[in-house]
């Protein structure tokens, strides 16, 4: 009897994908978009004052650092230049559009006509370190977060025993704790959300047997492939497009637009079914898995 513990489809794991875009789909189209609706609007109202709705966006964003985690290390690349190659690829694929997006939302204006950042810290988010000096920015200060435990991270994975990761990994995080209380400066969040990345980066899912089954003509896991694929521009780009949307266009068109993008075909493949006693490394290709 097959128990499959992961869906796989076109090379990508389907249950992150779905947490993916549930998260995605709660923290920029319900929770950031409400700032952008009436003051006196009840939904608003509810979302932006309900203790429940402020306690699920903690812990969405808490769920996304851990996927996250877990995804650096099942693509950290192998090999005498793995190090270098996970940088390039930091460099190329998260880097260059946090930096656009840093400059772009610079010249948004916000939902109440002031500024997202200020020229200190987009010179500091555009170095990296916003988190760790002075005041947090709205917005992006997640995505900086993440850039710093994205730097961190080859100092973790690189080690092969577990126990070495699980002491790094405290070690690394006792000492952002004593500089948070030390100095002061550093981002509250960023300690409240780092032990969930920190705990992604050291579970062995990629030594876990499981099972792939993947579904061919499926244009739902199409939509949340292409969906997935696309958290980052998303996330890293919703403030400027609500803006420019919401401040020359009308909302449908906003929707629209949206559901445009959301909703795209990819390119179809063949039914696959992988025996339960296959390793997770073995199903896919190298580094090829798309996240």
């Amino acid at each position: 009897m097959i128990n499959p513990l992961v869906l796989t489809y076109k090379n990508r794991i389907v249950v992150f994908d779905i947490i993916k875009v549930t998260c995605i789909i709660w923290i920029v189209f319900i929770w950031h978009f409400c700032d952008y609706l009436p003051q006196n609007n009840g939904f608003k109202g509810y979302v932006m004052t309900s203790p429940v709705c402020k306690s699920i966006t903690n812990n969405v964003l808490g769920i996304f650092c851990f996927i996250s985690g877990i995804l650096t290390n099942l693509l950290f690349p192998r090999g005498i230049n793995a190090t270098r190659l996970y940088y390039y690829k930091q460099l190329k694929q998260y880097y260059i559009p946090y930096a656009l997006a840093c400059i772009t939302l610079y010249i948004t204006p916000t939902p109440i006509g002031g500024q997202f950042l200020t020229e200190g810290q987009l010179i500091l988010s555009i170095i990296g370190i916003q988190e760790l000096a002075f005041a947090p920015i709205a917005t992006l200060w997640y995505m900086n977060m993440l850039l710093i435990f994205l730097f961190v991270a080859p100092i973790i994975v690189k080690q092969l025993l577990l126990l070495k990761r699980i002491v790094l990994s405290i070690s690394i995080y006792a000492l952002f704790l004593i500089l948070s209380n030390v100095l002061d400066i550093i981002d509250p969040r960023f300690i409240t959300y780092m032990p969930f990345f920190l705990l992604g980066l050291n579970i062995p899912l990629d030594k876990i047997l499981l099972v792939r089954i993947e579904l061919s003509k499926n244009i739902v896991a199409d939509g949340l492939c292409l969906f997935s694929s696309s958290v980052l521009s998303i996330y890293l780009f919703h403030r400027q497009m609500y803006y420019f949307f919401l401040q020359y266009m009308k909302l449908p068109i906003l929707i629209v637009f949206l559901l445009i993008i959301s909703t795209g075909i990819l390119i179809q493949k063949r039914v696959i079914i992988i025996s339960n006693d296959t390793c997770l490394h073995n199903l896919y290709r190298g580094d090829k898995l798309i996240n």
